[in-house]
């Protein structure tokens, strides 16, 4: 599907789209072709002359307010402020906006971090191995102190902890999907971060 968008953004509107946005946008927007079709023309109508797509661009653009509530969410949860993270999980909600589409977002960013810690395991850098598992260079520091906030033992455990959530949220628990997010947010957290006032 990846290699589909990027090839319709090369053929039909001459833009480069890499990998990681054409996948960014999925996790946006969902999978449905046309929806992808569309979200790719809108792109390309907005980056003008511009012959790349760029990450700015498809945070801007795909799902507006709600995809900036997720990243300032997804972002509070790395950086050890889950109260806040569990605020803009409400507000999605509130908007209607459907458990597994969050879930999308929370798998989009937090398997990288995963991915980086297996690498860091067999002997990688971590700041080298965030990289490698294609985390955005301006997160790559705020990721790097979120795995050594957590430790070793927990960020090994947060794949198992992202398929469990999916499990139980695609049918596998009768539990509300809300509740399972929520836990799966303080799952995540690791230690909070108090800030000064």
């Amino acid at each position: 599907m990846l290699r589909w968008m990027q090839q319709i953004a090369k053929q039909e509107y001459g833009k480069a789209l890499d990998r990681e946005n054409a996948s960014l946008i999925v996790a946006m927007a969902g999978d449905g072709l046309s929806m992808l079709r569309q979200e790719i023309a809108k792109l390309a109508a907005l980056v003008g002359d511009t012959p790349t797509i760029a990450r700015e661009d498809v945070i801007a653009a795909v799902g507006g307010w709600r995809t900036e509530t997720t990243w300032v969410m997804l972002d509070a949860l790395r950086d050890g402020h889950p109260g806040k993270a569990l605020e803009n999980l409400q507000k999605l909600f509130r908007a209607g906006e459907s458990p597994a589409k969050i879930l999308g977002g929370v798998v989009f960013t937090f398997r990288k971090f995963a991915e980086a810690t297996e690498l860091a395991r067999q002997g990688e850098k971590l700041s080298v191995a965030l990289n490698r598992a294609g985390v955005f260079a301006s997160s790559v520091g705020a990721a790097e102190a979120y795995l050594k906030r957590l430790g070793f033992e927990r960020a090994s455990r947060i794949l198992a902890l992202l398929m469990e959530a999916d499990s139980e949220i695609k049918g596998g628990s009768r539990t509300d999907p809300q509740l399972l997010l929520e836990r799966l947010f303080v799952r995540l957290a690791g230690e909070v971060v108090v800030s000064d006032p």
